[in-house]
């Protein structure tokens, strides 16, 4: 079950598991050999806990990938409801990686994570 069909971002879940290829993670995805490198959405918009105000609390949403594997892998990012565009915020195979620098990057683009590293893509 996809995305297909749902509102804004709102209406999505506040976390969800993909694999490197983009797709959403299905039980016998976690006993794949892949399994060591998948990449994970982080919604914003789903925060459950409200302020002390008792408002709802919004703040950025965030890929996460892991390539926990001994090569470099390429990443296709989520469909467009998860975010049509993302820039690099943070990459472990590149520490003085600046986020002014950074391309951004648009759903379903391939994105190559280096061996045993991480990267933290914020939507935009």
């Amino acid at each position: 079950s996809g995305p297909g069909g749902r509102g804004g971002h709102e209406d999505l879940p506040d976390l969800v598991w993909f694999t490197p290829g983009g797709t959403e993670m299905a039980d016998r995805d976690w006993t794949a050999g892949f399994s060591k490198s998948l990449n994970v959405f982080l919604n914003g918009d789903a925060i459950g806990e409200p302020d002390r105000r008792g408002r709802q609390v919004r703040d950025d949403s965030f890929l996460l990938l892991f390539n926990a594997h001994d090569g470099d892998l390429t990443f296709t990012l989520p469909p467009t409801a998860y975010g049509q565009l993302w820039i690099k915020v943070l990459d472990t195979a590149d520490p003085l990686l600046a986020e002014e620098e950074s391309p951004v990057v648009k759903a379903r683009e391939n994105v190559p994570v280096g061996a045993r590293s991480t990267q933290v893509l914020r939507r935009v």
